[in-house]
């Protein structure tokens, strides 16, 4: 994966210092590391995209305007339009503001300032040194051009480059079949049957909320595509289906309002793999209630010598032991947890509070965070203070 991010969980086995001077064991770490995924693309709506694991599992992938996204592929020329983003090198005649070949590759881009791939001309491989005003004596030379499609009418194009080296707008022509690179970061453009790895924590079953997203386009992009003939429906006397029209084959945790509307007063089938949802009668309780209601059905253990004090993104906590409860039996009474992510490292669970490595997860219902094992039950609680 090309972005990868480990949040270290420090862990400290006993107690911190007392008054009576009690020894502290030295910190051990648990890495919480990103969640990853990699398949292809089942279906593509706003705000996310249904993905088809190696492992044949469907998951949500959910993507936040935050996520770092990067498409890459091909395209046909048919897909070129004023407002978009060219990169090209080229050589240019700086007196007439011409390219002075015809363009016959370029790529289509998404600025990004942290990638570098900002609007200007600049020699190939090189940046200008900065405050060097001087322009060069040749009348051609050879740039590399990221700038805006103001206009493509013909196959002849004017891109607006702002530079120093000559006038902003930049004429040039078009070869008869350029190749047209993709390097973009607008998901929406994903199709099924397109590769695609992902990162982020997972905020439900089979759900992720990414925060990293790269996608290999597995046709090159085309506003000519060619679209599936409708099928006549022969009459039937059976009841019509009760679908939306138009509705994608996608499934997300949230719904909108309007969909809760439209559901409002019909059951709802349980998705496959999905675990049991709580009656409308047994509503998740409030974050205060749902509190009190964990603690009393995990029963953590009183602060001793078998506690272990983790910090969190800076902030200390002191987990205990708690009762073992089946992760399952927390969805149905707490719903999804806001947060969960996997856990690795050594912590003192073996036999005599010996070092034992572990691949658990860490589950959060703020303000409680719980350690689950691998077989699905809780092994230790935590409650920030409030």
């Amino acid at each position: 994966m090309p972005f990868r991010i480990v949040w270290p969980v420090f862990v400290v086995l006993g107690m911190a210092a007392s008054a009576g001077g009690q020894v502290v064991q030295q910190p051990r770490v648990i890495h919480i590391v990103p969640l990853q995924i990699q398949g292809t693309v089942a279906g593509v709506r706003p705000g996310g995209i249904m993905v088809t694991s190696a492992a044949k599992e469907t998951w949500a992938l959910k993507i936040p305007p935050q996520a770092n996204v990067k498409i890459t592929g091909t395209a046909e020329p048919d897909v070129l339009r004023a407002g978009m983003y060219v990169h090209f090198i080229a050589s240019i005649d700086k007196r007439r503001n011409r390219v002075v070949d015809k363009v016959d590759r370029l790529t289509i881009f998404t600025p990004s300032l942290a990638r570098g791939t900002v609007l200007g001309a600049r020699y190939p491989g090189q940046q200008p040194a900065a405050g060097d005003n001087q322009k060069p004596a040749a009348q051609e030379e050879i740039f590399e051009i990221r700038g805006r499609l103001a206009s493509l009418r013909r196959g002849r194009m004017t891109v607006h480059v702002p530079n120093r080296y000559f006038k902003p707008v930049l004429k040039a022509e078009l070869a008869e079949d350029p190749a047209i690179a993709v390097d973009l970061s607008n998901y929406s453009l994903a199709s099924p049957g397109d590769k695609i790895a992902a990162q982020g924590r997972q905020a439900g079953e089979r759900m992720i909320e990414a925060m990293e997203v790269t996608i290999q386009l597995a046709k090159p992009l085309s506003n000519q595509r060619k679209r599936p003939k409708r099928r006549v429906a022969k009459p039937s006397a059976q009841q019509p289906s009760k679908e939306p029209k138009g509705r994608q084959p996608f499934e997300v945790a949230e719904q909108t309002e309007k969909d809760k509307e439209e559901k409002q007063g019909e059951e709802k089938e349980p998705q496959p793999g999905a675990p049991p949802q709580p009656d409308a009668a047994e509503k998740p309780p409030a974050q205060g209630d749902r509190t009190a209601q964990l603690t009393q059905l995990l029963e953590p253990q009183a602060v001793g010598a078998g506690a272990m004090q983790v910090t969190l993104n800076g902030v200390p906590h002191v987990f205990t032991a708690c009762k073992q409860v089946p992760s399952n039996e927390l969805t149905q009474k707490f719903g999804q947890p806001t947060q969960i992510f996997p856990a690795n490292g050594s912590l003192p669970v073996g036999p005599g509070g010996a070092q034992q490595n572990v691949q658990w997860q860490l589950w959060i219902y703020d303000p409680v965070k719980l350690f689950v094992d691998k077989t699905g039950k809780t092994r230790y609680f935590s409650v920030a203070k409030q």
